[in-house]
């Protein structure tokens, strides 16, 4: 039925908006995990990351979920460390 819709002169613009939409989030649901858009939390992890230890963020860390981990996990150590290090008090002079 909705294929002979669409062979009529006065097809309706929207649905071919619908299925463009709905193509495009099923093609991202089957892609691999790694390929898939990076969660909110590890954007915010990541840029947060870059800011604090004055790193580049790669573009892909943001494009993709597997970029963003392997991000995440170089710096992941040094991150904590530092903001260890900075919520520290500082101690009084000895000398």
């Amino acid at each position: 039925m909705q294929r002979e819709r669409g062979c009529r002169e006065d097809f309706d613009l929207a649905f071919i908006e619908r299925l463009s939409t709905s193509f495009a989030n099923v093609l991202t649901e089957c892609l691999d995990t790694d390929l898939q858009l990076p969660t909110d939390s590890q954007v915010k992890y990541a840029v947060d990351i870059a800011r604090e230890l004055g790193v580049s963020l790669p573009a892909d860390a943001l494009r993709f979920r597997g970029a963003a981990h392997d991000f995440i996990d170089r710096f992941e150590e040094a991150f904590r460390s530092s903001r260890e290090r900075r919520r520290r008090p500082a101690l009084p002079n000895d000398g």
